[in-house]
C-alpha cells in the first residue's frame, strides 16, 4: 500500500544488521517477470496502486506540454531487489541508479519511474535519466500509478479547488480530472486517489469512496475504502480492524490492521498494528481468500520503515533494527542510529534474503509503489 512519519527519521550509520541465509534468487528472478504494483505502508496511511486501459478511451485534453528538466546523472547497476527503491539520493531501476533530490513519493512504471519531489513536482525520469515534470500534488496526499497500464494519478491544489488528476504516460495526456464539485459528490475540501482497478479510478472524498471511469459519472463504494486490486477489496473497518473482500472467492474476512496494501492480483494483504506505540507499527500479512495471517518475515527486533509486494511470491522491506531507535522522556522516537537493509521474504514462509546494506544520511528511503 505512496506519507511522511516524523521529523528527522535517519541518522548516520554507524552498525550493521544481522543477515538473513536463504537465498530467493529464483523467486526473485521469477518477480521480475511478474511485476506489479507496489506501495510503501506505514501504520495509519493507507496508499493503494492499481490499473487501467489508456489508448482506447478516445480522451484527448488539451493542457500545456510537459516541461522538461535537467537530464539526471544515470550510472549502470543492477538493482539487487525486484522492487525499485530509493534511498540516499539514488533511485535504483532495474539496471541503472539515478541522481535525484529528496523525494516524497514513488511509483515505477514505464520502465523508469514517477516521483512526488519536496516542492510537490510530480515528475516522470526515464531509465536513461530524461525527465519531465507532470504537474504538482498536494504533499499531503498519495502519488498512486500502474506499471502495466502506464496511468498516474494525484491530488492537485493548485488552482482554485482540488482536482483530482488522471494522466496517461503513454499519450502524455490527462485522461481525466475530478473535482470536489462534481454531481454525486458529498460536500468535501479534498480528494485523495486510492486505486485503480478495471479501468476505473478509486477515490475518497470526504467520508465516502467511488470509482469512476475516463468517462461516466462517480459511482459511491462506502465509507473507509483502502485498496483495490483484480477486484478484491480492503476497507478500514474500525479503528483497529480491516475488512477483506474478495470476490472470486465470494469471501469477507477480517484481521487486525491499520492501513493496507493488496498483492497485485489481491491475494494477500499487507497492513500495520499499532502496539509498538509509534508511527511504524508491526506488519501483518493475510490471505485476503481465507483471512488467515501469514509468517512476515520479520522478527521483533525489526522494525519494517517501507514494505511492499514484490509480485505475488514476495515481500520486500526496508529494515531497521529495534534497538537503534533512540528515545528519551519516555516517548519513542521516529529515528535510527544503525544502518538500514533492503530485505525479500517469501510469502508464507520464515525465508528471507538480504539484498543489500545501506548507510542512511537523513533523507527518508523509499519502496516504489
Amino acid at each position: 500500500m505512496s506519507e511522511p512519519l516524523a521529523e528527522e527519521v535517519f541518522r548516520e550509520a554507524s552498525e550493521s544488521i544481522d543477515v538473513l541465509s536463504p537465498s530467493l534468487e529464483d523467486v526473485r528472478r521469477r518477480a521480475r517477470e511478474q511485476r506489479g504494483r507496489r506501495w510503501s505502508i506505514v501504520a495509519g496511511a493507507a496508499v493503494a496502486v492499481a490499473a487501467g486501459v489508456t489508448t482506447w478511451w478516445g480522451i484527448r485534453a488539451t493542457h500545456p506540454p510537459d516541461a522538461a528538466l535537467t537530464v539526471a546523472p544515470t550510472v549502470h547497476a543492477e538493482n539487487p531487489a525486484d522492487v525499485a527503491w530509493f534511498a540516499n539520493g539514488e533511485l535504483h531501476l532495474d539496471h541503472v541508479t539515478i541522481d535525484l533530490p529528496a523525494l516524497q513519493d514513488l511509483v515505477a512504471i514505464g520502465g523508469g519511474a514517477v516521483y512526488a519531489d519536496d516542492d510537490g513536482a510530480v515528475v516522470f525520469v526515464a531509465d536513461d535519466g530524461a525527465r519531465s515534470r507532470l504537474g504538482s500534488k498536494d504533499q499531503g496526499t498519495p502519488l498512486v500509478g500502474s506499471d502495466e497500464q502506464g496511468w498516474v494519478a494525484w491530488s492537485d491544489t493548485g488552482g482554485r479547488e482540488p482536482v483530482l488528476v488522471l494522466y496517461d504516460l503513454t499519450s502524455r495526456q490527462r485522461l481525466r480530472t475530478v473535482a470536489p464539485t462534481d454531481p454525486g459528490h458529498e460536500s468535501a475540501t479534498e480528494l485523495v486517489p486510492i486505486a485503480i482497478d478495471q479501468d476505473l479510478l478509486y477515490y475518497r472524498s470526504g467520508s465516502q469512496s467511488y470509482a469512476v471511469a475516463p468517462r461516466g459519472a462517480p459511482e459511491e463504494i462506502g465509507a473507509g475504502l483502502l485498496d483495490v486490486s483484480s477486484a478484491t477489496r480492503v476497507f478500514q473497518a474500525d479503528a483497529e480492524s480491516i475488512r477483506m473482500e474478495q470476490s472470486f472467492f465470494s469471501t469477507v474476512t477480517a484481521g487486525l490492521g491499520v492501513g493496507a496494501q493488496l498483492s497485485p492480483h489481491g491475494d494477500f494483504v499487507l497492513t500495520r498494528t499499532a502496539d509498538d506505540g509509534t508511527s511504524y507499527g508491526t506488519v501483518r500479512v493475510y490471505d485476503s481468500r481465507s483471512g488467515d495471517e501469514l509468517p512476515s518475515g520479520l522478527t521483533s527486533d525489526d522494525v519494517a520503515i517501507a514494505a511492499t509486494f514484490g509480485s505475488e511470491e514476495t515481500v520486500t522491506y526496508i529494515v531497521a533494527r529495534a534497538e537503534d531507535r533512540a528515545s528519551a522522556d519516555g516517548f519513542v522516537r521516529q529515528s535510527f542510529s544503525g544502518a538500514l537493509e533492503l530485505r525479500t521474504c517469501l510469502l508464507g514462509e520464515d525465508s528471507c534474503k538480504v539484498d543489500t546494506k545501506f548507510p542512511s544520511t537523513g533523507s527518508l528511503p523509499l519502496l516504489a509503489d
